[in-house]
């Protein structure tokens, strides 16, 4: 048994420990209860019972256990402001990113009523705000359009209004136009196939996916997404028409038609655009500076469109001066209607993309909040929780819906604590459906550019910490600037796929360059650090303890072979040989070091002559470090197998150390232990270096050997 003494002297803590040299075998023989039972062995012994039931139904649906402990005194003033002003800060912005996408503006305000209580039920997210969010807007805008283009002159004579029918019949969609409805019905599908992958994410238990979109990649696909927003809002800023971009570097061709048709810019729209983008970026401005001291942010898009809306009725801005306006807003709710199932080939491409962008935006935001706040979401099952936001308002005529950055920092820094905010918040979208719907109608477009373009501000401010990136991770750095270029010079979906296979690529390099290390002893301790370190190590003559800094699989086993030789042959230590009569009669390898003349015994050194060669035999022992070996595929554990049958013929004994519990899975089943009965693994270094110290050579062995040698050769003169 080991017994470990511990004291204090001064303010250094020592120990000292004695105790037997184990491998691994010997320590599970000793101690059997460090053996693991296998997670699938106790889950086939598990019983069904109404309890797990009960929690099954609980971790689909967190409200449940979460809502019974609301602190209601503390949080319930801070919910309710924080979701009214939420809650009236979306309807002007689910207006925008519906025009934004393509839609007529009511499915917007559908797009912010649904999904949020879909999340409020599901999500482990104390201060996401889903929603209508401009980045999905613009990427639903791409398929829409595709298959939904903009009519020609004759088309647009021609284009009528619905018939009312049994299924449109009093019904708020009843005034729109079938090319209105049509787009619509590609949204919904959209939204659909969008649900459905994320809810199989979520399911399928795939959240670590999601580590694959680093921040650099996220920074990067919303950068891009925001100047790609930006600029499809500048036409209705300036009250200009322009051609749509098609190919390549699209935001640079659509700035140049921008400028090139400034010429024509319609002043009273401008006007209108100035004005409430400096009171907006005033009042964004002024929450910033003052957030600390301010308990509920100034309401100041709420002001610009009230005020927005009186002076355009009353005024008479569209008859008056043509400046475009929202128009048709109807109140009230639609019958449901499944999306038409039928265009599901032409969209799948596209619902993929908007799944992954809205999983990667929402994810990384509901982390960024639960460590602000030092609380824990279930990624799992966020991504169905998103799903369910998707899937079932497909139904409802909603588009796809993510969490936006602006409103989670509106809804905190109002005094949110839980998701009873988008409880409140539904119920004011409820309020404004049903009742307020056509009062939107007079309501300017740039006023609604104006709000898209100041709420990306925050995000295209990200620019400015790509000089700090640089400096502290070039690898980093080099990851955002490709999939940002990409994004820009292909497009939003095609440039983050890009940006994640170039990054996946960077780690494989990685794994293919690693660094590797030979270990050496601190003097007076168990410790082994790399042999180059600034300090006084041990030498070990004849061992070799290896360390390669990288997971071991198929794509650098070889790499690993070729370094683990070179480390051999760079290892081996100069010998010793004495030579008698011209005769070779002996060899003992040591450093050269310890092998001097002047520590030889007189005596032998009259006798015998000392010469120094190299020896490619010298390390009897090699000793690899297996921590970074998370993981081992079949073809590393053949190798070692391997390696350890080709040093063992040689005399060298392979010895592993720090095995994880998977690599020696896999090891057992490469058959790596069954090789033969001497194969060894230990727990740590300096266990297995102790189990080669008593065979290893030194120089009173060596002085000992040539004194039996020369007694030897006297005799048989």
């Amino acid at each position: 048994m080991d017994s470990v003494a511990e004291e204090t002297r001064s303010d250094e803590v020592r120990f000292e420990v004695d105790r037997p040299v184990y491998t691994t075998k010997s320590l599970l023989e000793t101690f059997p209860g460090l053996q693991n039972e296998n997670n699938n062995a106790k889950f086939m012994r598990s019983k069904f019972s109404i309890q797990k039931l009960l929690n099954i139904f609980l971790n689909f649906f967190p409200v449940f256990r979460w809502l019974p402990e609301y602190q209601f005194k503390e949080w319930i003033i801070g919910d309710i402001c924080s979701g009214i002003t939420v809650g009236i800060v979306n309807i002007p912005q689910s207006i925008a990113f519906s025009i934004l996408a393509g839609l007529a503006p009511i499915f917007g305000l559908y797009t912010s009523f649904y999904p949020v209580f879909m999340y409020f039920l599901m999500g482990t997210s104390r201060h996401l705000s889903i929603g209508s969010f401009a980045v999905l807007s613009l990427l639903t805008q791409g398929a829409v359009l595709r298959l939904a283009p903009e009519p020609t002159v004759d088309a647009m004579i021609n284009s009528t209004t619905l018939a009312p029918n049994a299924s449109t019949f009093a019904s708020p969609l009843s005034s729109l136009t079938e090319l209105e409805m049509k787009r619509i019905k590609i949204a919904t599908t959209l939204t659909f196939l969008s649900g459905v992958f994320q809810l199989g994410f979520g399911l399928l238990r795939l959240g670590f996916l999601l580590s694959l979109l680093s921040p650099p990649i996220i920074s990067a696909l919303t950068t891009g997404s925001a100047i790609y927003v930006t600029t499809s809002q500048m036409p209705e800023f300036f009250g200009i028409t322009i051609t749509k971009s098609t190919g390549l570097i699209r935001p640079i061709q659509d700035w140049i038609n921008i400028f090139s048709n400034l010429y024509s810019t319609h002043i009273p729209t401008f006007t209108i655009s100035i004005i409430s983008f400096a009171v907006l970026l005033a009042g964004k401005m002024i929450n910033d500076k003052f957030k600390s001291k301010l308990k509920v942010p100034l309401p100041v898009e709420i002001v610009v469109v009230a005020v927005a809306i009186l002076s355009s009725y009353y005024g008479k801005f569209e008859s008056k001066y043509n400046v475009g306006v929202v128009q048709n807003v109807p109140s009230g709710f639609p019958v449901p209607e499944a999306p038409d199932f039928s265009i599901i080939s032409e969209v799948i491409a596209d619902a993929f993309s908007v799944s992954i962008v809205g999983l990667a935006i929402s994810v990384s935001l509901a982390k960024l909040y639960a460590e602000r706040f030092d609380y824990e979401v279930d990624l799992n099952q966020e991504m169905v929780a998103y799903g369910a936001a998707n899937f079932l308002p497909s139904f409802f005529f909603c588009f796809p819906s993510a969490a936006a950055l602006a409103r989670c920092e509106i809804l905190v820094g109002s005094g949110g604590k839980t998701q009873v905010v988008g409880l409140v918040g539904f119920i004011v979208l409820l309020f404004t459906i049903l009742f307020l719907g056509p009062t939107f109608e007079p309501l300017p477009k740039a006023i609604l550019s104006s709000i898209i373009i100041v709420g990306l501000l925050g995000i295209l401010a990200q620019l400015r910490t790509i000089p700090e990136l640089f400096r502290k991770s070039k690898l980093d750095f080099v990851i955002w600037l490709v999939t940002f270029s990409c994004i820009m010079i292909f497009s939003i979906s095609l440039g983050l796929l890009i940006g994640v296979v170039f990054s996946i690529f960077t780690v494989i390099f990685r794994t293919q360059v690693p660094k590797c290390e030979k270990l050496a002893n601190i003097p007076e301790t168990e410790l082994y650090v790399d042999h180059k370190s600034e300090i006084s190590l041990l030498p070990m003559d004849e061992t070799l303890v290896f360390k390669f800094n990288a997971i071991l699989y198929f794509g650098n086993k070889d790499i690993f072979a070729k370094k683990l030789e070179h480390k051999i042959k760079k290892s081996s230590t100069p010998c010793v040989r004495y030579v008698t009569n011209g005769r070779n009669e002996g060899t003992d390898n040591m450093k050269l070091t310890n092998t001097s003349e002047e520590k030889m015994d007189t005596a032998v050194q009259s006798r015998y002559k000392v010469i120094s060669t190299n020896s490619p035999s010298s390390v009897k022992f090699i000793i690899i470090d297996c921590s970074p070996f998370s993981y081992l595929d079949l073809p590393a554990a053949d190798l070692l197998k391997g390696l350890w049958k080709k040093y063992n013929k040689a005399g060298i004994e392979l010895i592993l150390v720090h095995v994880t519990t998977n690599a020696r899975s896999m090891l057992h089943s490469s058959g790596y232990y069954q090789s033969d009965s001497d194969v060894l693994e230990f727990l740590t270094v300096h266990d297995a270096v102790l189990h080669c110290k008593p065979k290893s050579f030194n120089m009173e062995t060596f002085s000992e050997n040539v004194r039996n040698f020369s007694d030897v050769d006297d005799d048989s003169d």
